[in-house]
């Protein structure tokens, strides 16, 4: 987590690095923190419509 005037860099080597998510905050406020908080609840802030029922095809040259 990156609070109000930081930066990753900031952040120690241990917990840095391509294969680490950071989130930064822009306010500690709840819109500040909703990306974070939504990652820790596993609430998506956008969610995919279903696809629908998958057609059939059969294989080329039946």
């Amino acid at each position: 987590m990156v609070l109000p005037g930081g930066s990753p860099g900031d952040l120690p080597a241990y917990l840095g690095g391509s294969a680490v998510s950071h989130y930064a905050i822009d306010s500690i406020d709840a819109e500040g923190v909703e990306r974070l908080l939504r990652y820790l609840t596993q609430q998506p802030y956008e969610v995919a419509e279903p696809l629908g029922p998958v057609p059939h095809l059969p294989p080329r040259g039946a």
